[in-house]
């Protein structure tokens, strides 16, 4: 491998640790960037699958007391038997939250597996990607303008809003958490509880994902030469590190106003590649 294809795998691994936190669409980067590096099929996928990988790991490790804490209430909801008498008011809350984020994930997972050979019919077209980029601007500059609300109470309207919504974000260049974000702000929730409960969200349908993708995995790295396996290992290392840092930022730091910011860089975007994908 030359410096510059090190130079386009590593890129590769912050772009989509930047992107599938931050709502610009890490699907849509990731295709448009793969067309401009030009880079050779073989191994895409496995590439694609260790990138969300390392997203996925990020976000277990940020949300981990509080994931840990689920797992204890899971535990401890099971060892009550049948009746569930006795349960304390915040194991009753955690598992409540689990069954939204259920419900929440069923719609996503429907389409995904249902519309799969579909998906990557779309995914392989420039212009849809480009489309994409400009519909997530739109979700982003009307996320902007939500009216502000202080509730954090969620329940079947909550889950099934930001369920409907994250549906969008299986389509390239749209971006998952901005429509999954907008869904659950339309339901009332404020602008913490919902970043909060959209990327709860992100670990199901990314897990899910993860497991549909090793089903039709052809084993391709292991025909990979050392280096580009080298070179996809340390782009998931910079995919995870770049993922924390961006939902340490999106969670502590992202306010309103911001948002007209990523739809203007969308917008612009997605002329780019409508202008590349016309070109072609």
């Amino acid at each position: 491998m030359t410096f510059l294809e090190w130079l386009q795998y590593l890129l590769l691994g912050i772009v989509q640790g930047l992107s599938e936190i931050l709502p610009i669409s890490s699907s849509g980067h990731l295709a448009l960037f793969q067309f401009l590096f030009q880079l050779p099929a073989q191994g895409m996928l496995t590439f694609s699958i260790l990138l969300h990988v390392g997203s996925l790991l990020a976000v277990v490790v940020y949300f981990f007391p509080l994931l840990s804490r689920l797992c204890l209430a899971t535990i401890t909801w099971f060892m009550h038997g049948i009746t569930r008498q006795g349960l304390s008011k915040n194991v009753q809350e955690d598992m409540q939250l689990i069954l939204w984020l259920a419900v929440a994930t069923i719609p996503a997972a429907w389409v995904g597996v249902g519309l799969k050979s579909f998906i990557e019919v779309v995914f392989s077209e420039l212009w849809m990607v480009g489309l994409g980029f400009i519909i997530s601007a739109l979700v982003v500059a009307w996320l902007g303008n939500i009216k502000q609300s202080t509730s954090t109470k969620i329940g079947l309207k909550q889950s099934l809003y930001a369920g409907i919504f994250q549906v969008l974000g299986i389509l390239p260049g749209i971006s998952r958490s901005g429509s999954t974000l907008l869904g659950a702000r339309l339901s009332g929730l404020s602008l913490s509880k919902a970043k909060e409960f959209v990327f709860l969200m992100f670990l199901p349908i990314t897990l899910g994902a993860f497991v549909v993708d090793l089903l039709s995995w052809d084993a391709t790295i292991f025909n990979l030469n050392f280096d580009v396996i080298l070179a996809m290992m340390m782009a998931t290392c910079l995919s995870s590190i770049a993922t924390y840092g961006a939902l340490h930022l999106f969670l502590h730091r992202l306010k309103p106003s911001h948002f007209q910011y990523f739809s203007f860089y969308l917008i612009g975007l997605g002329l780019i590649t409508l202008l590349f994908a016309a070109l072609l």
